[in-house]
């Protein structure tokens, strides 16, 4: 058997053993795919900058920057099984479980911060949502954060 063909047959053994692995899931096919995307707009409907940040299991955080009087910024998430469970997918395609949602004041954020209520956006079928947070009647200081969903 010459060097050449040896190679094709090495190759070909390869190819064949590995190709059902391939169709498992394509390439282009992320693992969230499957899954219904979620968008939620943090308003901050106060007349101060809001801080508002993304719980995550295992004590992980993402801060979501600074949202202006009048502003609102964006979050993409996808809806997951068990129904309901939200997500954001990592780098390299696990899912990070979203535990909660919190906003606050950025001047005094500890002690004003407030739950967005995500069981709204865990328990509807809808695809995107708008929070309100604003000081809270009759609280000093306090925010108090609502979400109602947009979808027509």
């Amino acid at each position: 058997m010459s060097q050449t063909s040896h190679c094709l047959g090495r190759t070909a053994l390869c190819l064949a053993l590995l190709l059902p692995l391939a169709q498992l899931r394509p390439a282009s096919q992320p693992a969230w795919a499957g899954d219904p995307a979620v968008e939620l707009a943090l308003g901050n409907d106060g007349g101060r900058p809001l801080r508002c940040m993304i719980l995550f299991g295992h004590w992980i955080t993402q801060d979501l920057g600074m949202i202006a009087p009048g502003g609102a910024a964006k979050v993409a998430m996808w809806r997951g099984q068990p129904a309901g469970a939200l997500y954001i997918p990592r780098f390299d395609g696990r899912k990070m479980m979203i535990e909660n949602l919190i906003c606050g004041s950025d001047a005094a954020w500890a002690e004003t911060y407030d739950q967005i209520p995500i069981a709204t956006l865990r328990d509807s079928t809808a695809a995107g949502f708008r929070t309100s947070c604003k000081p809270a009647s009759g609280s000093v200081g306090k925010i108090a954060c609502s979400a109602a969903a947009i979808d027509p």
